[in-house]
């Protein structure tokens, strides 16, 4: 069991069960919350609890409860599309703003990449949250977590291990572009179509995008973690 400490406490997830579902009811009415969801009605409880037990049965649905220092502080959620998830998370009222939720998500990709062997985790959030808490610059704004790497798309950031790593804007879309399918191959032409938008330059480009790319995330081509080559084809970013 992964946990992590934050403000002296320690946090952890487990698996939710059905006694579970009245809490998770209260915490998804509270108001802050509908605001900050793409359905904002108050859920009547027998709805939610048809929805509940469905959930945890899903095999394509993972939900977990979030526990700091032994307390029932929130709920995360993944809904897996092929080698990747997308991430739902809900901190309970009383436990917001004491770094709670940051800790939930550390504890969570560790869980989703070493326990259940995703590539990538993708967080989505509502346009009007994102403008109220600043957390994102734009509308449509898209966090891909692949591996080690945390990419924003609208703030053109990459972090590796929390570190940010520098890349030009046309290195960033190269790594976002293969990032955000991990595990399909791409054509140079592929790659030239999606980043430059033409396919008709020298395909070469690609070959010296990816070094540099490799270069600056500390990836060996003999052995890569990130950008694999596929020969006389073009590149994939590797799933493990």
């Amino acid at each position: 069991m992964t946990r992590r400490r934050e403000n002296g406490l320690r946090v952890w997830l487990r698996e939710a069960t059905l006694e579970d579902s009245e809490r998770v009811w209260r915490w998804r009415n509270d108001a802050e919350t509908r605001r900050g969801s793409f359905d904002e009605r108050d859920i009547p409880f027998d709805e939610h609890r048809e929805w509940f037990e469905a959930t945890i049965q899903r095999r394509d649905r993972r939900m977990y409860v979030v526990l700091a220092g032994g307390a029932e502080a929130g709920v995360v959620r993944l809904d897996f599309e092929g080698s990747r998830a997308i991430v739902s998370i809900n901190i309970a009222p009383e436990w917001r703003g004491k770094g709670i939720g940051k800790a939930a998500l550390g504890a969570l990709a560790e869980r989703a990449f070493a326990g259940l062997g995703l590539g990538q985790l993708v967080a989505r959030v509502k346009a009007a949250l994102r403008r109220r808490s600043g957390a994102f610059a734009e509308e449509g704004a898209k966090r891909l977590r692949a591996l080690d790497l945390v990419i924003d798309e609208d703030r053109f950031e990459v972090r590796r291990d929390g570190k940010a790593v520098v890349l030009t804007p046309t290195e960033f879309k190269l790594l976002a572009a293969l990032a955000g399918s991990p595990g399909r191959v791409f054509t140079r032409d592929q790659l030239l179509e999606r980043v430059w938008g033409d396919s008709h330059y020298d395909p070469h480009l690609v070959d010296v995008h990816v070094q540099n790319v490799r270069k600056k995330l500390g990836d060996d081509p003999a052995d890569a973690r990130y950008l694999e080559t596929v020969r006389g084809i073009g590149y994939r970013f590797k799933v493990e």
